[in-house]
């Protein structure tokens, strides 16, 4: 075994290899993915030369194609050359924007390693620092600040090229469609370096090798085992605080002017990776880690092996919830704003721990139980959401699991059909969505939705057992739509039938207004003279004059009127 695997080996916790290997065979025959880079977040440049060690397991290959997920979004925006295969100059073409091709001169033989080496440059795009929560629109499809550059982190998920997974029908898995995931591979082992300037820090998930100093800057060198993708962060001026789960690190990184909040989530984290082990059984690696970073069009997190990224706009706005939601003119108003703080900012802090929530169940649905993001994106976001929210629960917070319920998930179908985009199947792939705003609605809306009924038919407990069969048959596999409704059928067979009866009905048919109702403007908008009196005496301003009757309406009309109602 190389010594770069045994590096990556030593990221998993003890009894892990053998979980591996139960589900994929030896470790050393995975996919061996080894990049050395070189990125100055000044220039937004990054250089470099990363080599794939293939294994071929089943039939000798004679080609190679890699997947670049930020040319989906940001065409040419990184570019491979200089192709060599075991060694010897190889053909290097470009089937399609974010998929290249490496031919192999002769095929390489069933158990025989072939090793691709490729020269990596990229522009890294600016990230967008104007984008404020509730950012579901109609805007052009991205990739939600995944590759991007700002001044506190940069984000270089996808800047290592992958070998895509191959669907049973023996096609290659699709590539972003600049809506919901970016897609998922096969675990595989990475062993990654990349030199930054003086004042930077990398951090990526695995084990932190070293930090190295270089001239003019320092070289971070990561490892990592069994993994589907390997993100890379770049930071300045960032602070970290960490906490234990018996054999877990985990880690919260965040930058210094948002400090009390990063430790609140390490907080939430801690809590999350407890129940979640609990319940679902070990996360794989020694260490987890949460960083804070600039995401866009509404995204709230994003989710990697070991690793999860929380929107910054969410921890400012936890503290200045107005100005995060693109209301900063709002948040001076003397009259308003006190109001509007009081609610807003208990939903921005019940948001953020949500979110984190959210990506640590998907550090068991999505990542230890594989699917396909892009042609079946309803496998894994609806059910992420249901076991979120059965982590609030079990950790005692029901009251709050259900105000999330209300006012998230529900309200993100009601949201939907309240901006007049129309009830429809949820079960298709990303591509066939025509926006953030029905995607949010469907998937992470209704979809998820369908968790409460099969688990209302077949009891807590039957559900909750048929989470832990599902994690634990499945890990590091891949999965369909319909896996967890066999499993939970299996585990409670004389409900087999009316369980996949309720999948049909929330996934493939057309029941949400039915089935979850209208969202009512009036107890949420309308607000009366006591209401806006008392928010205008929350100033401190001894005697507060009454408010005026005619503000009073055109406040409603003017919210109303916003809102589309």
């Amino acid at each position: 075994m190389s010594p770069e695997v045994q590096m990556a080996i030593a990221s998993l916790r003890e009894g892990e290899r053998a979980r591996v290997e139960k589900a994929l065979g030896a470790i050393g025959a995975l996919p061996l993915y080894r990049a050395d880079l070189v990125f100055d977040p000044r220039t937004r440049i990054v250089t470099g030369k990363v080599l794939i060690t293939l294994t071929p397991k089943k039939e000798s290959l004679t080609e190679i194609f890699l997947r670049i997920t930020p040319n989906a979004s940001n065409e040419g925006s990184v570019k491979l050359s200089q192709a060599q295969v075991n060694g010897a100059p190889a053909k290097l073409s470009q089937p399609d924007v974010s998929l290249y091709r490496v031919g192999l001169a002769k095929p390489s033989p069933v158990g025989v390693p072939v090793t691709v080496e490729l020269r990596v440059a990229s522009k890294v795009p600016e990230g967008d620092l104007t984008d404020a929560m509730g950012g579901l629109d109609d805007a052009a499809p991205g990739d939600y600040g995944a590759y991007s550059v700002t001044p506190e982190v940069s984000c270089l998920a996808g800047i290592i090229p992958m070998v895509p997974f191959v669907r049973a029908n023996g096609e290659l898995a699709a590539g972003p469609s600049g809506i919901g995931d970016l897609g998922t591979f096969d675990p595989s082992n990475f062993v990654v370096s990349l030199v930054v300037p003086s004042g930077y820090s990398v951090i990526a998930p695995g084990n932190l090798l070293g930090e190295v100093p270089e001239a003019g800057g320092t070289r971070f060198t990561y490892a990592l085992a069994a993994a589907r993708e390997l993100p890379i962060l770049v930071t300045k001026g960032y602070q970290m605080a960490m906490s234990t789960v018996g054999e877990v690190t985990i880690e919260s990184h965040f930058s210094s002017k948002d400090a009390a909040i990063g430790k609140k989530v390490l907080e939430h984290a801690t809590n999350a990776v407890r129940v979640a082990q609990e319940k679902l059984g070990p996360l794989p690696y020694r260490r987890f880690r949460v960083v804070e970073a600039h995401l866009s069009h509404g995204a709230g997190g994003m989710e990697f092996p070991g690793l999860i990224t929380v929107a910054a706009s969410l921890y400012r706005g936890s503290t200045n919830p107005l100005a995060a939601m693109g209301m900063p003119d709002l948040s001076n108003n003397p009259l308003l704003a006190p109001l509007f703080a009081q609610s807003l900012g208990a939903m921005m802090a019940n948001t953020i721990e949500f979110t984190v929530d959210h990506e640590v169940a998907h550090q068991y649905i999505a990542m230890l139980v594989g699917s396909d993001p892009i042609e079946e994106p309803i496998a894994d976001e609806p059910l992420t959401q249901a076991v979120a929210l059965r982590i609030m629960e079990w950790q005692r917070k029901p009251e709050l699991a259900n105000e999330i319920r209300n006012s998230q998930i529900k309200m993100a179908f009601q949201m939907m059909r309240l901006m007049n985009r129309p009830d429809a199947k949820a079960n298709r792939p990303t591509s066939e969505y025509t926006n953030n705003v029905e995607y949010a609605g469907l998937v992470y809306g209704k979809a998820a939705l369908l968790f409460d009924a099969q688990r209302a038919l077949v009891g807590v407990n039957a559900f909750d057992e048929a989470l832990r069969q599902y994690v634990e048959e499945h890990r590091y596999k891949w999965v369909t739509a319909k896996t967890f409704t066999s499993v939970l059928g299996r585990v409670t067979p004389s409900q087999a039938g009316p369980l996949e009866k309720l999948r049909k009905r929330w996934w493939e048919e057309r029941h949400g207004d039915e089935d979850i109702g209208g969202f009512n403007l009036d107890s949420l908008l309308d607000l009366d003279d006591a209401q806006l009196g008392k928010a205008a005496g929350a100033q401190g301003a001894p005697g507060a004059p009454p408010v005026d009757p005619k503000l009073l309406e055109q406040y409603n009309a003017a919210m109303k009127a916003l809102m589309g109602e």
